[in-house]
């Protein structure tokens, strides 16, 4: 390994512990950006995304979290932390919230056999 591979690891290093010290004091914001930066410079670990994930997480960027977890979960699919927060991330996401008519109901209700005679009926 060269000297500059040497300096630009130590670099990465002093960078990824920067940022946890952010976390740690509260500034997630900041957190956030410092290890988007390291994943700019081409950074990648299973560390580095999940930190990420945290720091997004906690300064209320749910979907941008979600999105660190999955990259995190890539490389490392059976971490149980990663599987954990991904999952609750997942949780705090909800969706509109709307209430299906008695038709619509009906319809769930029919298998695709059922729905296929409906439309015959139907539609000719």
């Amino acid at each position: 390994m060269s000297s500059a591979s040497l300096f630009a690891a130590s670099d990465v290093s002093g960078a990824f512990d920067a940022a946890n010290k952010f976390y740690e004091e509260g500034k997630y914001a900041d957190a956030a950006a410092a290890y988007q930066m390291l994943v700019k410079s081409g950074s990648v670990s299973p560390a580095l995304y999940f930190n990420l994930g945290n720091a997004l997480f906690k300064s209320s960027q749910i979907g941008r979290a979600i999105a660190a977890y999955r990259q995190a979960a890539q490389l490392t699919p059976r971490d149980p932390d990663v599987r954990a927060n991904l999952q609750f991330a997942r949780n705090q996401v909800q969706g509109p919230t709307l209430r299906a008519s008695r038709w619509e109901r009906w319809l769930g209700t029919l298998s695709l056999n059922e729905w296929r005679g409906w439309q015959r009926v139907r539609f000719g």
